[in-house]
């Protein structure tokens, strides 16, 4: 009798294990079965000026200021996933991005979700989006499919992870840059277009005034020398 009891118990300890783990599992939205997905938060319910939501299959993440979202907007769940680099995107992406120095290529696709679970593209405002860093890779680019071209966003890497900025949702890249590659804002400005360098003729300027400053150290030495040997 007592192993029966014994028996019964460990079963529903089992049954009770099951269900908890079932509930903790975020159900992914209809036609995002292969995504990483968030939770589903109502914006109204969220505390504060923004929502934050994390994939937790891969740790990435978004910050999203709640005036940046669009109107009508009620509830918001955040998706994302690494594209195989056999697919003709990543490799349509890797080479655009080739083509403009970068290396060690990692294309993502990260959706933003409605309560529709329909895909919110454009924002009215920017947004952080924060992306585990996977290999040897210093920046994030955007990738626009329908011009096979690249843009390098930049961004902040701090304990394993790169944090950047953006305003729509679409498909970005972990990269290593070169060094001489500017980041350029989402909307393909070049941040650092109004840098100049010296031009030779200032290097040349440089020059001969040090030339000048010589010849008149070695001019005084010398009128000092020989007022010497005369008082002598």
């Amino acid at each position: 009798m007592n192993i029966k009891k014994r028996i019964l118990s460990a079963i529903v300890a089992v049954s009770a294990c099951v269900s908890m783990l079932a509930v903790s599992v975020i159900a992914a939205p209809a036609g995002y079965s292969d995504y990483g997905v968030s939770d589903t938060k109502t914006v109204a319910e969220v505390a504060g000026n923004s929502v934050a939501l994390t994939d937790t299959t891969s740790g990435t993440s978004v910050d999203i200021p709640k005036s940046a979202l669009p109107a009508g907007v009620t509830e918001v769940t955040f998706a994302s996933k690494p594209i195989s680099k056999n697919s003709t995107v990543h490799q349509a992406a890797s080479s655009a991005a080739a083509a403009k120095g970068f290396s060690n290529v990692t294309v993502f696709d990260l959706k933003l979700l409605d309560q529709n679970s329909t895909a919110i593209t454009q924002l009215n405002g920017k947004v952080a989006v924060t992306l585990k860093v996977e290999g040897d890779v210093n920046t994030v680019l955007y990738y626009n499919d329908a011009t096979n071209s690249v843009e390098n966003l930049g961004g902040t890497v701090k304990n394993g992870f790169i944090t950047f900025e953006t305003n729509h949702f679409s498909y970005y890249m972990l990269a290593k840059t070169a060094s001489t590659t500017a980041p350029t804002t989402p909307g393909g400005n070049n941040n650092n277009a109004n840098v100049t360098t010296p031009s030779t003729g200032d290097n040349s300027t440089t020059t001969i005034v040090l030339f000048s400053v010589m010849a008149l150290i070695a001019l005084g030495t010398t009128v000092v020398a020989v007022k010497a040997k005369k008082a002598k």
